[in-house]
């Protein structure tokens, strides 16, 4: 029996790599696989992208899987709730819990993929009731709906659902940069950031027309009381700091962190890059993007090939679809900031908002932290042609690679986290 039952959120985020690779060397898979998820601590959206990619990727591989999820343990939890002087500290974490479960449809999600959730509807129904855990007992939401993204079909109407979609996610964005920005110019960029972002699932996806879910990613913006993405260079207080510097804080209001997150489970940003360069690049050329110089003997470097994709306009040369130049929102449209350059608007637009992002392709996790002093330049991240020019500079960015085990590269696809600090209202 597979069984994962990780004790935190990171053990989660980082340790169903590892779980899925144990899986795959065991195909066809004939026991059960079940995942008991952490009940006392708390648990980040980023890290229920990773299951919910998790289990896609693995129905994907193994059709008659079964997988059960234990959302909570019941009897631990029906145990607590019958004991006289019960926790409230327990109690409370368990509410809010329910609650951001349900405000992101997980179980909804879990239920739609034929994932068996325990405990069973009817307990989780009479515990909830307990503590009274409905999303009407709590005024503000810091989740969005967690997003399962469908293809992208060359259609009038699929386009719109993709947009439609993605609003639930530019709404907090939005809303959470109001009083720093002009309304206009946070609308525009909240809505081409996350646009270009999901976008990329469609076009490095990979995965085979015969695959039976229209799933073909996740993606949630969640407030965080503290970044998942760390560095003692560049705390908490230093960051605080420098938008002190340009800014004088709200009155009451504490810096959080806006979390976005969007996964896929295809080929994968880096894979897709590399078999590109070993089609179109004669053996012993050198092509130059950027600072880089791609040959098909660094068609492999994974980390080289990240950094091409987020500082380089290199994906321009990759895709072309009529969609790619032009959003559509009902009666509002607009053009895409540059076709290709979704990963270039998005380092312009963490560099001036003071953000920092991780992604993870292939057998590297590399993240990207914003200087402070870019909050001194903040004309330069508007225009995505400054940007290119300006990230070739090379000092916009702290860059941190962290190359990953064999076991954690086999996951598949590509996970984006980005990070923008925030005045929650």
């Amino acid at each position: 029996m597979g069984v994962f039952a990780p004790e935190n959120d990171k053990a989660l985020r980082e340790g169903i790599r590892g779980f899925y690779s144990q899986l795959l060397s065991e195909l066809p898979i004939r026991e059960p696989v079940i995942i008991r998820l952490p009940i006392n601590d708390w648990i980040s959206a980023n890290a229920l992208n990773m299951l919910l990619t998790f289990i896609e990727a693995l129905f994907l591989r193994d059709q008659d899987v079964r997988v059960f999820v234990e959302i909570i343990d019941n009897e631990y939890v029906q145990e607590s709730l019958t004991k006289q002087g019960i926790d409230s500290e327990f109690s409370k974490n368990l509410t809010n819990k329910l609650i951001f479960y349900e405000a992101m449809e997980l179980i909804k999600l879990l239920r739609e993929r034929h994932v068996v959730v325990i405990p069973s509807k009817e307990k989780l129904a009479e515990i909830k009731n307990k503590l009274g855990a409905y999303k009407k007992s709590r005024v503000h939401l810091y989740s969005s709906r967690m997003l399962c993204l469908s293809p992208l079909i060359e259609s009038e109407q699929e386009h719109y659902g993709l947009t439609t979609r993605v609003k639930t996610l530019t709404k907090i964005l939005r809303t959470n940069l109001y009083n720093r920005h002009g309304k206009d110019d946070v609308e525009k960029a909240s809505e081409l950031i996350m646009y270009e972002q999901v976008k990329n699932i469609y076009q490095h996806g990979g995965l085979p027309d015969s695959y039976i879910s229209r799933a073909r990613g996740f993606a949630c913006a969640q407030i965080n009381q503290i970044p998942i993405i760390t560095s003692k260079k560049y705390s908490q207080w230093i960051v605080e700091s420098a938008l002190k510097q340009v800014k004088k804080p709200i009155q009451g209001k504490k810096w959080k962190w806006l979390s976005i997150t969007v996964n896929d489970f295809g080929i994968g940003l880096s894979n897709k890059i590399s078999s590109f360069i070993k089609k179109k690049i004669v053996p012993g050329d050198t092509v130059k993007f950027g600072n880089y110089c791609l040959s098909t003997k660094n068609a492999d470097d994974h980390e080289m090939l990240i950094k091409v994709a987020v500082m380089t306009s290199f994906t321009t040369h990759m895709h072309y679809s009529a969609n790619d130049t032009m959003w559509n929102a009902g009666d509002y449209s607009c053009m895409l900031a540059e076709r290709g350059k979704g990963l270039v608007y998005c380092m312009g637009f963490i560099a001036g908002k003071c953000g920092r992002m991780r992604l993870r392709s292939g057998n590297v996790e590399v993240d990207f932290f914003a200087n402070p002093d870019n909050l001194l330049a903040p004309n330069i991240w508007e225009d995505p042609n400054k940007v290119v020019e300006y990230l070739e500079h090379g000092s916009a960015f702290d860059i941190v690679p962290n190359p990953l085990h064999v076991e954690q590269s086999r996951f598949p696809g590509t996970q984006l986290l980005i990070e923008i600090p925030v005045e929650v209202w």
